[in-house]
């Protein structure tokens, strides 16, 4: 927003914020960056003295967000721009440079691949050691949310100029449900396959 010389108005914050729910992505935003620093230096981006900075100051956010001491602020608007807020009141300007070369929509992708793959991992932990436990395929579950989320609207936004869309959200998930009508879901099969153990499951 440093474009604009007023602050965004309450209401807009409300509606842009994603911080009440993917704060859960703190631990993987962390372990991406933590690698995303260790190539910059690699490349010759960011010096090694950078690098160590950047790599101390995620360890204590990590430390942070794994105790729950971690600072959020109201005007946070979702966890990776925490993060990166919260990392250069740690390490200082250099905090900044972690951005650099970066997508944040990668980045977000990332987070959810790594997100998914943690919660595959653990859900099949807990059927190989209560096997009684109902273990849902990853289509069926799909399925079964977008029937419940059949009156629910969604809000978003396309690619193309100034077209806000509004849909139901039980159709959006429903043809991302469909393999060739909406193959966004393919990085997520492809990321599970990848797991053993994980392909025959495919969980939620």
């Amino acid at each position: 927003m440093a474009r604009f010389t007023i602050p965004q108005d309450t209401v807009f914050q409300q509606l842009n914020a994603s911080i009440g729910f993917d704060w859960r992505l703190g631990p993987y935003d962390i372990e991406q960056s933590r690698a995303h620093v260790k190539m910059l230096a690699a490349a010759g981006i960011v010096t090694a003295a950078d690098r160590d900075a950047l790599l101390n100051g995620l360890d204590r956010v990590a430390e942070e967000l794994d105790s729950g001491s971690f600072p959020f602020r109201e005007d946070d608007e979702d966890i990776h721009m925490a993060i990166e807020r919260r990392l250069t009141e740690i390490a200082g300007p250099v905090g900044g440079k972690l951005h650099t070369a970066r997508s944040r929509n990668d980045q977000v992708a990332t987070d959810m691949r790594l997100f998914a793959r943690a919660a595959c991992e653990g859900r099949l932990h807990e059927q190989q050691e209560s096997p009684t436990v109902p273990c849902q395929p990853f289509d069926q579950a799909t399925s079964d949310k977008a029937r419940e989320a059949s009156n629910e609207y969604s809000l978003f936004k396309s690619h193309k100029p100034n077209s806000s869309c509004r849909n139901r959200f039980g159709v959006l998930l429903s043809e991302y449900n469909s393999w060739s009508h909406w193959p966004h879901n393919r990085p997520i099969y492809e990321c599970l396959l990848r797991q053993p153990g994980l392909g025959p499951i495919l969980i939620t």
